[in-house]
């Protein structure tokens, strides 16, 4: 069985990346995909069709996108909690910003 959320550090995103969903967080119509937690962020996947592309129209970075992709092969979910007190997970690259 697979997570139905999976808990990461916000440290496997880029800081322009932060900038990115900071702005995406406060226009809910726009954005419906992501969340603030004030402990960082929730993306939702399944909104759209082909939601790297989207992710790349918005101005997400490749690695990013890249990590997306790892979650959503490996664990099947639709829902990723960027969590800035969640361990990183093993295997993934990680900036330090």
């Amino acid at each position: 069985m697979h997570p139905v959320i999976v808990v990461c550090s916000t440290s496997h995103m880029m800081e322009g990346d932060t900038f990115v969903l900071d702005v995406a967080s406060r226009k809910e119509i726009a954005f419906p995909w992501v969340h603030d937690t004030v402990m960082g962020y929730i993306i939702q996947t399944n909104v759209f069709r082909f939601p790297l592309l989207e992710m790349k129209r918005r101005g997400l970075s490749k690695p990013f996108r890249r990590f997306i992709y790892h979650i959503l092969i490996r664990y099947h979910t639709h829902y990723i909690h960027f969590d800035r007190d969640a361990d990183p997970l093993d295997g993934e690259a990680t900036f330090d910003w």
